[in-house]
């Protein structure tokens, strides 16, 4: 259900994969009413008016790329993860969220902490869809100091029933302890066609979708003390059959 090919690393692996634990959640809590869903949400989420939040304890998320997978953390390392959400319907979502995974980078190593605040809007009577997400990383791997965080932007807009316009912007900067600081942009310029057009059935936009994205990198790249992303430009090309 994304806007782009493939979710980016340079946001992606900094934040915590769900691993083995325990999650409590809550969604539109306070809403008047309820909307059903149209395909256009993310996810399974449901879209509607009110407040939400996610709480867990969790092994340690060795699924992410900011942390390193490792048996021996299991006996006492955890990762902990909360989030708040706020909805207005379509129009408006907010949420903000900090996780953090014990021993990143193997015992005795530090642990891995993560914020990250984002916004949306769906304006779909205007054929528009808008979105901002910043993620801020400490300690990746366990490496004391090593921070990197990333601000995505994102805007698509419907070309009639059957094609979309996408420009997605990550601006990420690195501050490694060792190699020093560095920035690099990745800039995905894409267009989508849906093979089946938007109609009431649900899910129908997510599926017999053609998608073309040019990406663009600049900034530091050819000294890039990060991870992740792209250093060179290039064409990426997907047929999704279903979701």
């Amino acid at each position: 259900n994304l806007d782009i090919v493939e979710r980016s690393g340079l946001d992606k692996n900094l934040v915590l994969e769900r691993d083995f634990g325990v999650l409590l959640s809550g969604r539109l809590i306070g809403q008047p009413n309820k909307i059903h869903t149209n395909g256009f949400e993310m996810g399974m989420e449901q879209q509607g008016y009110g407040l939400g939040y996610d709480i867990g304890v969790f092994n340690p998320a060795g699924r992410s790329g900011a942390v390193t997978w490792n048996k021996a953390l299991l006996g006492d390392a955890k990762a902990y993860a909360g989030r708040l959400m706020y909805d207005w319907g379509p129009q408006f979502h907010v949420e903000g969220s900090y996780g953090l995974s014990e021993q990143a980078g193997g015992p005795g190593t530090e642990d891995y902490k993560v914020y990250d605040l984002g916004i949306a809007s769906e304006l779909w009577q205007y054929g528009t869809e808008l979105k901002a997400e910043y993620v801020h990383g400490e300690n990746i791997l366990g490496i004391k100091d090593f921070k990197q965080h990333t601000l995505a932007l994102t805007a698509g807009y419907m070309l009639g029933r059957q094609w979309e316009a996408v420009v997605k912007y990550y601006d990420a900067k690195a501050d490694h302890p060792t190699k020093g600081s560095s920035s690099l942009t990745n800039t995905y310029v894409g267009i989508n066609y849906y093979i089946d057009p938007i109609s009431p059935k649900h899910r129908n936009l997510q599926r017999h979708r053609i998608m073309l994205n040019y990406i663009i990198a600049g900034g530091d790249t050819d000294h890039w003390t990060g991870k992740w992303g792209y250093l060179e430009d290039g064409w990426v090309l997907q047929w999704q059959y279903k979701f």
